[in-house]
């Protein structure tokens, strides 16, 4: 699965619960946290993007510190993808 497919569900998933954000207006690097993701938020963020990928994301990778932006989340999908070939 390619970079931009990943990035586009992953938006897609955040956007359900942060519903306020401008995902255009924002960059991939912005913490989700100053966009108001709380960590119920991430909780259910991560069982949505569990289940589109069809990953498991190893609990490494379950703190809000690594999983805070957009280009962060999108980079452990690719990795996890990768390992699942």
């Amino acid at each position: 699965m390619k970079m931009d497919d990943v990035c586009s569900k992953v938006i897609e998933i955040l956007d359900a619960y942060l519903d306020d954000v401008e995902w255009n207006g924002i960059g991939h690097d912005v913490d989700l946290a100053e966009q108001g993701m709380d960590s119920m938020m991430f909780i259910q963020v991560v069982v949505d993007i569990e289940a589109q990928f069809g990953i498991e994301i190893p609990d490494e990778y379950l703190l809000a510190e690594k999983m805070n932006t957009i280009d962060n989340i999108t980079d452990i999908v690719l990795e996890l993808l990768d390992r699942n070939i």
